[in-house]
């Protein structure tokens, strides 16, 4: 194991070699760990069947260095006897029923085995899932191990309107209940990705927790440690980038329809350029098409990391979508990849929520109204009249925002966590 001078067990489910967004937060903050001399050793999870959002599942550049540390824990679905003895196996040792917990017994046991080869300092469990807590709880209460439990999403039957709560009937949900609290309960720190989320789970958990939590933003990565993006030419159109896949509740609508909007205010529908990474929903195909903009849009299906942060890198603007809820206590990790690419971001967002409270901060682009027509219009009139005076870096480039999710910034705020928890570096 060498000579590092922390020792980490961390249970992250979505971990490299997948790429979907859980995974690729997951993925930078190990990678800057490690940077750091830190031992530290992930058990995940390895899908094997059918998946309706296919994120790829090679190991690529940048993730390559991590594999030598990761401890995929494999599991073969369809075959009910199978599955259901696994699930009472699990209710049994864990006192638990949790959504997902068929393979928590195997991935208890990689982690004490790793255990007592490497002897720990100190236990991470990283959700989404929820279940990646079953195992941290277990482990840190047979080795006494502090323990950090860290949520980037609220708790899937906590998530706020117009998200659709996780909730399969009243025995799963009070189970899923009691679970979370015994987790709030035992963990010695909970860590959140934006303060609007802490503060959401206060509300829902109850305000006492609120001395054992803590607020740390995603992690972006090195520029060293990405890939050289090519020099952007000017655009013969003002092209703008979406990175990600469309459904409801996160809805393309406004969007397609302010385009379509400020086509006709220009009186020129040539003006602009969509490129859309990942998946859309088909009915907000057919809305580009019924409002004369689909010829306007491209779209590149699924796109490795690295070509897709070269799109980004390409555009003029990119381009960030929300659910309408009340209030954004989201941080999308999509974000962080947006200012690794520099372009000017357009965030159509809850009004009141955390990526208008990032860019009224920091500034590097412009927070519409993701419920308002008129605010997203205004918005991409304001960059597209920026782009044509060619102000538009000046005035708008992400990487202004790149000090908040430094990885400098946010390995030092694990530091001090760490000696809050009696875990000292050596």
């Amino acid at each position: 194991m060498g000579d590092s001078s922390l020792r980490i067990l961390m249970f992250a489910p979505n971990f490299a070699p997948s790429a979907n967004p859980e995974a690729l937060v997951n993925n930078k903050l190990v990678i800057a760990m490690k940077e750091q001399n830190w031992h530290i050793d992930v058990v995940s999870r390895q899908f094997c069947g059918k998946v309706q959002l296919d994120y790829g599942s090679d190991w690529v550049s940048p993730w390559k260095s991590l594999q030598e540390n990761v401890y995929p824990v494999q599991y073969v679905g369809g075959q009910k006897l199978r599955s259901s003895k696994d699930v009472f196996y699990s209710i049994y040792q864990f006192g638990h029923i949790v959504r997902g917990m068929k393979t928590s017994p195997i991935e208890l046991q990689i982690a004490m085995n790793l255990h007592k080869q490497n002897q720990y300092d100190i236990v991470i469990s990283r959700a989404l899932p929820d279940v990646a807590h079953l195992p941290a709880l277990y482990m840190a209460q047979q080795t006494g191990l502090p323990w950090i439990a860290n949520w980037n999403d609220p708790p899937l039957s906590k998530f706020p309107e117009p998200y659709e709560n996780k909730k399969n009937n009243i025995i799963i949900s009070c189970s899923q209940d009691r679970f979370i609290n015994d987790v709030i309960k035992k963990a010695d720190a909970l860590t959140f990705c934006s303060p609007r989320l802490l503060n959401y789970a206060c509300k829902n958990w109850g305000a006492e927790i609120k001395n054992k939590c803590i607020a740390i933003p995603h992690i972006a990565m090195k520029s060293e440690k990405l890939p050289e993006i090519s020099k952007n030419e000017r655009n013969t159109v003002f092209t703008l980038c979406y990175a990600g896949n469309l459904f409801p509740p996160r809805s393309a609508d406004f969007l397609l329809r302010s385009l379509a909007s400020l086509s006709n205010l220009l009186n020129n529908s040539k003006w602009f350029s969509l490129k859309i990474i990942g998946i859309m929903d088909e009915e907000y195909k057919k809305l580009a098409g019924d409002l004369n903009i689909a010829a306007n849009i491209e779209y590149l299906g699924k796109v490795s990391y690295h070509n897709t942060l070269e799109q980004l890198g390409r555009s003029d603007v990119q381009v960030l979508i929300e659910a309408p809820c009340e209030e954004g206590v989201f941080l999308p990790s999509k974000l962080v990849d947006y200012i690794q690419a520099g372009r000017p971001i357009l965030a159509i967002s809850p009004q009141n929520g955390s990526i208008s409270d990032i860019i009224s901060e920091y500034g590097g682009g412009i927070a519409a109204n993701c419920c308002s027509e008129k605010s997203i219009v205004k918005a991409l009139e304001e960059l597209y009249v920026a782009w044509q005076k060619e102000t538009l870096d000046s005035i708008y480039s992400s990487r202004r925002l790149f000090s908040f999710f430094d990885p400098r910034n946010i390995i030092a705020q694990y530091k001090s966590l760490f000696s809050d928890l009696g875990v000292f570096i050596r």
